[in-house]
This record gives structure tokens, C-alpha cells and sequence, in this order.
């Protein structure tokens, strides 16, 4: 049984595989009476300290996206203003 590629090895592989343009900017709102500019690299890079059950979400997502011909970077804006909203996460 081949074993599961760790976060960091997929993520980097995803990216350049997928040609992500990690320089995108995924939130420029204000969310929660604060202002954001969250770049793609930002929040992905963010994920890589995520625990391994979020970090095994994400991964998951991405994929499907790209099997049924979904924007990763419409997933990748959604769940990093989920995060903010919910408390999850500071950038």
C-alpha cells in the first residue's frame, strides 16, 4: 500500500501541477469590521500549520475541484473567508 504524500509535498506538487497563480488575491473585503488582502501563497501557507484533519479537508477539496472542473481558487476564497469569519484563522 503506497503511503499518503505529507501536506507540504502534496500542496507544492498541486501548485505546480495545477499552474496555480498562488499571487492571486483571494479576499479584499472587509469581514467582521476588518479589513483584509489575503493573497492565495498567504492562505496556503497558512494551511501547512493547519492540523492534519483540516490540512486532509482541504487536500480533498482541491482534488474534487479539479476532477469535476471546479475553481480551486473560488474553493480556496470560500473556505479562507469561512475561516475568518469563524475565528479559525489570523492572517
Amino acid at each position: 500500500m503506497r503511503k499518503e504524500m505529507d501536506y507540504d509535498s502534496w500542496l507544492d506538487w498541486f501548485i505546480i501541477d495545477h499552474k496555480l497563480n498562488i499571487q492571486e488575491i483571494l479576499i479584499e473585503e472587509i469581514l467582521d469590521g476588518q479589513p483584509y488582502k489575503i493573497k492565495m501563497v498567504d492562505f496556503l501557507n497558512k494551511t501547512r500549520t493547519m492540523n492534519s484533519v483540516v490540512q486532509h479537508e482541504i487536500r480533498g477539496q482541491m482534488l474534487k475541484c479539479t476532477y469535476t472542473n471546479k475553481s480551486v481558487s473560488k474553493y480556496l476564497q470560500d473556505i479562507c473567508r469561512k475561516f475568518i469569519t469563524d475565528g479559525k484563522i489570523l492572517l
